[in-house]
């Protein structure tokens, strides 16, 4: 048992084959995407939490990773938790630590991805500046990253007693590797097998040293899954991908196709080898209009709670801009799938004391 609650050998064997009755979802569970919540004011985000515990929505995820300029929900500047290389910026990571406690208090689960491949030139930039696109994959980068890890879950949290991160345990659900890590080599010009090599040694790497430094916490690879879907390049098909030893949680970002087909792809090889699955991402922006948000939020929800898998939207904020993601408890689609669906599955009797 991990001290983060759940049994993982006892989850292993709930998950559904394919349509038909639901499983046992005694572990099923729903979350939010917020990535840069820990950046917003504090009354901002006491409400997008307390949004949260009032849906039954038990898990956030955030990125401890930079941000540009680039206005999205805090403007106008941008933060950086490393830069130059090696130098690790603690006034960021402290408001990290009232995020936690925060969550604490509202008895929220969080995931926290370390990097962040997406938009690499901009998110992971000190290290695709230091290493190159292909580079930021390899040893001497891995090296990197493992001391940026060890930094990040040996801080203390001055709002929770100066534990250690790896060490708050009734907060931190996982330690997310980086967010969507194969993306990055999609455009590079090399051949699939060497992309697979590339990615799958990073992963085992980084995924081992977590597990060293913090064993009694599941250890996430937060990648999207697009290589077989999408034709995307990016070495982050699962069953391709194959066991990553010290990994808990493999991970699908989901943004459009057959969702049943991705689950049957990947079931299989999850359960063999003793991991979890979720749907860590999807959405819509609100440029498709509510009712198409809606429709896509149901189907999804509809098909995890199904195949028992968790699932979490991409995503939770304020904004109500075409262009923009953010879902809140103030849309119709939170009103009419988040918000029912994951009281659904919160409200099941459950082993797991945490998640009562």
């Amino acid at each position: 048992m991990l001290q983060s609650g759940f049994n993982l050998n006892a989850l292993q064997f709930t998950l559904g084959d394919g349509p038909g009755p639901d499983p046992d979802v005694s572990r099923l569970w729903a979350g939010a995407n917020q990535y840069q919540l820990a950046h917003m004011s504090e009354t901002d985000r006491r409400k997008q939490l307390q949004a949260m515990k009032d849906s039954g929505l038990k898990v956030l995820r955030v990125f401890v990773t930079r941000r540009g300029d680039a206005p999205w929900e805090v403007q106008p500047k941008g933060w950086t938790y490393e830069e130059p290389l090696g130098v690790y910026h603690d006034d960021q990571l402290e408001k990290m630590d009232k995020l936690m406690q925060e969550c604490q208090e509202m008895g929220i689960k969080m995931v926290l991805a370390l990097i962040n491949f997406a938009y690499a030139q901009d998110s992971n930039s000190v290290y695709y500046n230091a290493f190159g696109p292909v580079g930021m994959y390899q040893q001497d980068a891995i090296d990197a990253y493992k001391k940026r890890f060890t930094h990040f879950l040996n801080h203390q949290n001055p709002y929770l007693g100066n534990k250690k991160w790896k060490d708050i345990n009734d907060v931190v659900l996982a330690w997310e590797i980086a967010n969507e890590s194969g993306v990055s080599l999609a455009d590079e010009n090399l051949s699939n097998d060497q992309k697979y090599n590339i990615h799958r040694n990073f992963l085992t790497q980084m995924a081992a040293h977590l597990k060293a430094e913090d064993p009694d916490t599941y250890v996430s690879l937060g990648i999207a899954g697009y290589d077989k879907y999408y034709n995307k390049g990016s070495a982050d098909d699962i069953k391709t991908l194959g066991d990553i030893p010290a990994a808990d949680i493999y991970t699908l970002h989901y943004y459009g196709g057959d969702l049943d087909q991705w689950l049957n792809d990947a079931l299989p090889s999850v359960r063999q080898w003793g991991k979890l699955l979720f749907v860590e991402e999807f959405g819509k922006e609100r440029k498709v209009g509510m009712e198409a948000m809606t429709n896509e939020y149901r189907h999804v929800a509809e098909t995890a709670r199904r195949r028992g898998i968790p699932w979490m939207f991409w995503r939770m904020g304020l904004r109500k801009d075409e262009n923009t993601w953010s879902v809140m408890n103030d849309d119709g689609v939170w009103r009419d799938v988040v918000d029912p669906e994951s009281k659904r599955i919160s409200e099941i009797e459950t082993s797991d004391p945490w998640l009562r």
